[in-house]
């Protein structure tokens, strides 16, 4: 596999990457509005337990994401694999 197409699967694993945190906080709020006592603990204690877990998890899904940019703006393929991550997003919006 070339350069260009190694850093292309890259950004691409970014943009996976940026989904999943984003329904991680979409998990987060929806398990904070829905948790209910069902036990004989705090929901609140519940619903910290929850956010923390999420919390944590998000963090280190956005520090990689930067750690990996950082890495790939040091690449002389950058430019190609931008052009061609753009070919795929706008492929992808035309066919959404």
């Amino acid at each position: 596999m070339s350069g260009a197409k190694k850093i292309d699967s890259i950004y691409q694993s970014l943009d996976d990457m940026k989904a999943i945190v984003d329904l991680l906080e979409n998990v987060k709020t929806f398990t904070e509005a829905t948790t209910t006592a069902t036990t004989t603990e705090d929901p609140n204690k519940q619903k910290e337990l929850v956010s923390e877990a999420i919390d944590l998890s998000t963090n280190a899904i956005k520090a990689h994401i930067l750690t990996v940019s950082k890495t790939l703006d040091n690449t002389k393929e950058k430019v190609a694999a931008k052009q061609a991550h753009s070919k795929l997003t706008r492929k992808d919006r035309y066919l959404t």
